[in-house]
């Protein structure tokens, strides 16, 4: 489960979209809704559904949830947030906070007697880091590339700039020239919280047509037929697959039961075998994979078998060799 936290200075933003996860589970919603946990589903895990017929299914999740006290406490102990700003403004305004909060934290550190002694982390590995923020020379793989091998230290000096998120901004736009928006765009989305609000609760064809008035159709792909449900489930899926962007979703099944599991990006099939059971981890020799991606006809594609580094990829399905 990812536990993700969301936050807004504005509390309607956050109970819109507290509002919205509930119409996309069916759920009534209520002003006290805190949290909500969605169920991780694809077509690859379903074709794994239907090949076993299992006697039990196990999804992995998202459990978004809010507080509106503390929230930096909350943002560092999370695994991933989400921000919601009424403005691009806002936004930029508490980016430039949170840059220079984690500059001040990461030079502190660099400095420290602490740093000196340890020797987990390389000197100039961590002024990388610092450079990369200062000069905001960052894309997505790079983010994600400190996110999976620096989440410990990420972790444990509580940096927020750097830390797995997306911002949301309140606003009926998809681009924007400024350069600091353009930075953070692969985790930045513009999407008309209060409007969408308000359309919810209208009934189908009000909808489509107050959807249409305000120019509503960038958020939805062309090949997408145009109706309440499906634009929600969109609108839903497109911010958790910005969620999963760091991790990877692995499988185990049988005719008892078909599993799915998260671990973080880079990780290896030993620290999957731990994910899966401590004993795994500890008794492992080896595991068979194969990709269910290449899942056809009901047939399993041929497995590989590998050693514990192998490094476990997005829909793999494993089978492990223990000595117990």
């Amino acid at each position: 489960m990812i536990n993700t936290f969301v936050f807004s200075n504005n509390f309607n933003l956050s109970s819109y979209f507290f509002k919205i996860l509930s119409y996309y589970i069916k759920k009534e919603y209520k002003e006290s809704t805190k949290q909500i946990i969605i169920n991780i589903k694809n077509d690859n895990f379903k074709k794994l559904i239907e090949y076993f017929n299992p006697e039990k299914i196990t999804y992995e999740s998202v459990l978004f949830y809010t507080k509106e006290s503390e929230p930096l406490k909350e943002i560092t102990k999370s695994d991933y947030f989400i921000l919601l700003f009424d403005n691009i403004t806002d936004l930029l305004n508490e980016l430039n906070n949170l840059k220079q909060r984690d500059l001040e934290i990461l030079n502190n550190f660099v400095n420290s007697k602490n740093f000196k002694k340890q020797n987990k982390y390389a000197a100039n590995e961590v002024e990388n880091l610092i450079k990369t923020i200062e000069q905001d020379n960052f894309d997505s793989e790079k983010f994600i590339y400190y996110n999976t091998n620096l989440e410990e230290l990420i972790n444990s000096l509580a940096l927020i700039y750097f830390k797995k998120s997306l911002f949301i901004v309140d606003s009926n736009i998809n681009t924007n020239s400024n350069n600091l928006i353009n930075i953070n765009l692969f985790r930045t989305l513009f999407i008309p919280i209060n409007i969408i609000n308000e359309l919810i609760d209208l009934e189908e064809s009000e909808f489509i047509e107050f959807f249409n008035e305000f120019s509503l159709n960038y958020l939805i792909p062309n090949n997408t037929s145009l109706s309440k449900n499906n634009f929600i489930e969109f609108l839903v899926n497109l911010i958790i697959n910005n969620i999963l962007k760091y991790w990877v979703i692995f499988y185990t099944g049988n005719k008892k039961e078909v599993k799915a599991y998260l671990i973080t990006k880079g990780k290896t099939v030993l620290d999957a075998s731990y994910k899966i059971h401590t004993d795994i981890g500890r008794n492992f020799i080896s595991a068979l994979v194969c990709n269910i991606n290449n899942l056809n006809d009901s047939k399993f594609p041929p497995f590989e078998s590998y050693g514990k580094n192998y490094i476990v990829k997005d829909h793999d399905y494993l089978s492990i060799k223990t000595n117990s």
